[in-house]
């Protein structure tokens, strides 16, 4: 099965879109009226920015774990919002990836077990 990046709601593309625009959604509800508009739209920004940098990348570890699409989906999900909750100060770009891809591979074996 081949993970291209399309713009049709199938693709890797879509589905990832779908799940910011979810975990967004779920995550920014009930502290809107708390948080200033900025800081809202510099986490939206940010999680934009995870997502087009590794989205692809999770997406097909997870996958290459569970063999199952929307089990995938889900684990970028939860380390997207993992991600929110923790709020970890990365010291390079590396560390980031790395973080994410320890708790996508974390989160999937979990699943399996």
């Amino acid at each position: 099965m081949e993970l291209a990046l399309q713009d049709n709601p199938l693709s890797v593309k879509g589905i990832l879109r779908r799940i910011f625009c979810a975990i967004y959604a779920f995550a920014a509800a009930p502290f809107a009226k708390k948080r200033s508009a900025t800081k809202a739209e510099a986490q939206e920004q940010y999680l934009r920015g995870i997502m087009d940098k590794h989205g692809n990348r999770l997406l097909r570890l997870a996958y290459s774990y569970l063999h199952n699409m929307q089990d995938s989906e889900e684990i970028l999900q939860d380390v997207l919002m993992k991600l929110l909750d923790k709020a970890p100060e990365f010291e390079s770009e590396e560390h980031e990836k790395a973080w994410l891809l320890r708790v996508t591979a974390n989160l999937s074996k979990n699943r399996i077990e």
